[in-house]
Formats: structure tokens, C-alpha cells, sequence
């Protein structure tokens, strides 16, 4: 049953997404990988900010890829209400994996592509000696963040390598998402990783996929929500640590927005000043 749905899925995908994605083929030169982001019309000044903080901590070696699509609002107005499988705002929301499907089709095969939200900041140098090495035989890197008392994955930063296997797991969760479930539970369920939500009616993936997370010294996750304040330590983790390369908020919408702008509008000595004290939490 899934098989056949996922064929349907992809014969006929819906007409509202056909027009939003670009295809184009885009080289690197220097970067030791692909970058790319997905960007509503609410976040194209944000994922701006972050393609000009990546161009000046690569010092001009790597570039990002934004995939431009409509505003939230129409994006999930197509969404999959009638049988959705849990209350998430981002269930049946199928935009996010059909960027990463259509950007794997513009870089090369064996390639490897840093997939970024436009919620993320860059904190650190890119190291641009790194590549296809940082994935150690992986497929897979998901930043990782805490559920409960567990670590789990968070798809908003994910470092992949582009082949056919990984295109045809990415279609097995679009084909869930179509169903009415939430891309980040999907894949979850379908490696066996921890996560908040049942997998009760999703298959463990049987095709060989090898994940792993991320070192926390290139990507972290940072939760903002409640008394949250817009500061870079994390007392969730103790001990001297230097800055991610790169940091993904997530948490309450609002609150982060303002966390956002403030980097966004310039705040470089915030940056200075919250450095010492996130390197000694």
C-alpha cells in the first residue's frame, strides 16, 4: 500500500509546489560541501542574514542555496487536515522535503549537502578543509537535540550525502508526510530514533540508511521558549565548550523571531559578550 502511494506521490505531486522549486544545477569551488535552506516570504530577510554570515565565516569559500516558496500561511493551507496522525503544526506539510528532494537533484551524486532552516545562525569559522570526512561513512547527520530524557534528531541541520538510496528514503517520508504526518516524526520512526510521537503506523525504513548526529562543535540546538532569554550558552550542557559553527533555535515561534532579528539587526557585540559565558556553562 505505501509503495503504490509513494508512486502516485510522485507521478503526481501537487500542482501548488511544481512552480516553487528551481532545479538549476549550482558548482562549488572552494566549500567542502553544498549548503542549502528552504525560506518562506516571512523568512527571506532572515535566510539572507544567514547567506551573508555564511559567505563571511568561509571567508568567501561557501555560498547558500536559498529555495524560495510562499508564505507559511498558503504552504499549509495544502496540508493534509482530514486524518492527520497528531496535532503539529508541520503535519502533512510536505514543502520542506521536496526542497531537499529537488536541491539533491542539482548537485552531483556522491556530493554532500548541508541542509540548513533559515532559523539557524552561524557562530563560528567554517572549516572549509572539511567534507565529505565529516560524515565518516555516514549517509546521514542530524543535529541532535533532547526529548524528554533521550537525544533525538532535529532535521533542521542535516548533512547528507547524495545518493540513490538517500533519494529514495527522503520519498518514503514524503509519501508518510502526504498521509498527514510530520516530516521530523517520520524519519525518526523510520531509523528507530527516539521521538515524542507514535510511530505506531510507521514502517521502520528497510532500505540501508547509516545515521549518525553531528559533533555539537559544528551544530547545536537551542530551545527558546518560556523565560528563555536571546543568550548563546545552553545550561543543558556543562563544561568549557567553544561555539557550534552552527546554532538552530527552536521553541516558541515568537520569542525566537525576536532572538532572530536581534542577530539579524547586527548585534555583533552580543555575540562577543555571550561568548565567554557560553563557553564556561
Amino acid at each position: 500500500m505505501l509503495l503504490a502511494f509513494t508512486a502516485y506521490c510522485l507521478l503526481f505531486p501537487p500542482p501548488a509546489f511544481s512552480a516553487v522549486l528551481n532545479s538549476k544545477v549550482y558548482e562549488i569551488d572552494s566549500c567542502p560541501y553544498y549548503i542549502a535552506t528552504l525560506s518562506t516570504t516571512e523568512y527571506l530577510q532572515q535566510s539572507s542574514y544567514l547567506k551573508r554570515q555564511i559567505d563571511s565565516f568561509s571567508n568567501g569559500d561557501c555560498d547558500l542555496r536559498i529555495v524560495q516558496t510562499r508564505s507559511f500561511q498558503e504552504v499549509s493551507k495544502f496540508k493534509v487536515v482530514s486524518g492527520r496522525r497528531y496535532p503539529n503544526a508541520f503535519s502533512g506539510v510536505d514543502i520542506k522535503i521536496l526542497a531537499v528532494l529537488d536541491t539533491l537533484k542539482s548537485v552531483p551524486v556522491n556530493s554532500t549537502l548541508l541542509w540548513l532552516d533559515s532559523s539557524t545562525i552561524v557562530l563560528n569559522s567554517i572549516d572549509t578543509e572539511e567534507g565529505e570526512s565529516l560524515l565518516h561513512g555516514k549517509d546521514l547527520l542530524f543535529a541532535q537535540e533532547i526529548v524528554g530524557k533521550k537525544f533525538s534528531a532535529n532535521i533542521g541541520v542535516i548533512l547528507m550525502k547524495n545518493t540513490p538510496q538517500l533519494v529514495s528514503f527522503f520519498n518514503v517520508t514524503l509519501a508518510y508526510i502526504r498521509q498527514g504526518y510530520w516530516d521530523q516524526g517520520i524519519i525518526c520512526c523510520l531509523l528507530g530514533i527516539p521521538t515524542r510521537h507514535s510511530c505506531e503506523h510507521i514502517e521502520r525504513y528497510r532500505g540501508k540508511i547509516k545515521w549518525s548526529y553531528l559533533k555539537r562543535a559544528f551544530a547545536a540546538i537551542k530551545s527558546i521558549k518560556g523565560n528563555s532569554k536571546c543568550r548563546l550558552d545552553n545550561n543543558d550542557h556543562r563544561g568549557k565548550r567553544k561555539l557550534p559553527v552552527f546554532l538552530k533555535l527552536i521553541g516558541d515561534k515568537e520569542k525566537r523571531s525576536k532572538c532572530l532579528k536581534l542577530f539579524r539587526e547586527g548585534h555583533q557585540n552580543l555575540l562577543k559578550k555571550r561568548k565567554t559565558a557560553f563557553s564556561n556553562t
